[in-house]
């Protein structure tokens, strides 16, 4: 199987455009089915990791190591398969042990968080959900199914997104994915089938678009949230994703622009600052001499009158 060319077109699944998305999701499935795999196995053969062609697929949605519904897994575990769940379970134990104990057993990590309740409730009126006594989780959402090529119906995708609001950053985005994450973690240690999506469908889908949210569709408010897509992409299971590394260079782009704005208003302001600084003092105002003094008139010198000698001397 050439697992460069699967890594490409699972990449494609998470297109914007749902036909392209549809496509390459059934361009894929036939890729893996020609090696005896399904779907839910192109995690881990993009990894690398190793997939018994016979194993058995636990279900995303129950407890069991089998799942009766797909042809595939009608058989039960071989020794060497119990084996490797027993070493999982006992690797995976302090993990399960501090989940239930975070929620006060498995009947508290089963039990659905408010979020959970509110997406089951946006899209209860089209939901159909699995049987006994696996019925906590459901089985397919106006048709739509964990299994199902392409994306889940447009109303579906709108009542789950208006279910409560949308994150608007890609840090908030980030923190509810982050979110779904660790619920999926939790559940998956609780009924200890870790190695499969444990989410309930309706939250499985919302995570999908709190993700697209993180990835593509949000623009990057600092550089911070381009780091944080940067490491998601880093950190993804597929080989690489062209939309989110479009994304980071939209993103770096749109904030080198803001900062060019940003520098050009702070120079723009500073130019008066630094013109006035380098221009001489003004002069003093000149003020108005005082009129001149009249000049006091002078007496008009007499003639001085010879002294006449005193005849009686």
């Amino acid at each position: 199987m050439n697992l460069d060319r699967l890594g490409k077109v699972w990449a494609l699944t998470r297109s914007a455009n749902a036909g392209e998305a549809a496509a390459a999701r059934e361009r894929a499935r036939i890729m893996v089915e020609r090696e005896g795999k399904t779907l839910a196995d192109i995690p881990s053969l993009l990894r690398g990791k190793p997939i018994p062609t016979d194993a058995p697929r636990p279900s995303p949605s129950g407890f069991t190591p089998t799942d009766m519904s797909n042809p595939a897994h009608r058989r039960p575990e071989t020794p060497a398969e119990k084996k490797r769940r027993a070493e999982r379970s006992r690797k995976e134990k302090p993990a399960r042990d501090d989940a239930l104990r975070r929620h006060g057993g498995i009947d508290g990590v089963l039990v659905w968080t408010e979020k959970e309740q509110l997406l089951r409730a946006a899209v209860a009126p089209w939901s159909v959900f699995q049987p006994p006594p696996h019925q906590r989780w459901t089985k397919s959402i106006d048709g739509h199914e964990v299994t199902t090529p392409g994306p889940p119906p447009a109303r579906v995708v709108r009542a789950l997104s208006d279910a409560y609001p949308l994150p608007r950053t890609i840090s908030e985005a980030a923190g509810e994915y982050g979110m779904w994450q660790s619920r999926d973690r939790d559940v998956g240690l609780a009924v200890e089938a870790s190695d499969n999506p444990q989410l309930d469908l309706s939250a499985e889908i919302r995570r999908d678009i709190v993700r697209r949210l993180m990835e593509v569709d949000l623009r990057a408010q600092s550089v911070a949230e381009v780091l944080i897509r940067q490491r998601h992409l880093v950190e993804m299971d597929t080989i690489g994703d062209p939309d989110i590394e479009k994304a980071v260079l939209l993103d770096l782009e749109s904030l080198e622009a803001a900062g060019q704005r940003t520098r050009a208003a702070e120079a723009a302001a500073a130019k008066p600052e630094r013109a006035r600084a380098t221009e001489p003092p003004p002069a003093a105002p000149k003020t108005a001499a005082p009129p001149p003094k009249p000049q006091a008139k002078r007496a008009k010198a007499r003639p001085i009158k010879p002294v006449q000698p005193d005849m009686f001397g």
